[in-house]
């Protein structure tokens, strides 16, 4: 009974991971995002050259100045102005208490339960 509509104070917890996932229901749906930020400063330049031409990058629990940025930082990396690598120790520096990793990218995802 009680409207849950556009709320980022949800979480869920998968009986296999140690991290919580924001659950946010909107007018499309309801929402499960990862507990981490999915890092991809060593991966964008395999993306482009794969032919990937957009990338989303989603601020939904950032505030404008952190997708600024993050956004600066990825140009920077396909631009050839920054390491990959820098720009990773650069993020984990400029922003510790967010949960970032590349996770996805390298890592098994499916658990037997």
């Amino acid at each position: 009974d009680k409207d849950l509509r556009d709320q980022k104070n949800l979480m869920l917890k998968e009986e296999k991971r140690e991290d919580l996932m924001p659950v946010v229901e909107d007018d499309l749906g309801t929402n499960i995002y990862t507990g981490f930020t999915l890092i991809s400063f060593n991966e964008i330049k395999q993306l482009l050259d794969a032919g990937i031409v957009n990338l989303r990058i989603d601020g939904i629990f950032h505030d404008v100045e952190w997708l600024c940025d993050v956004i600066t930082m990825y140009q920077d990396v396909v631009d050839g102005k920054l390491d990959p690598m820098n720009a990773e120790e650069n993020y984990k520096e400029k922003y510790p208490s967010d949960a970032a990793s590349d996770g996805f990218w390298h890592t098994n995802t499916i658990l037997v339960k």
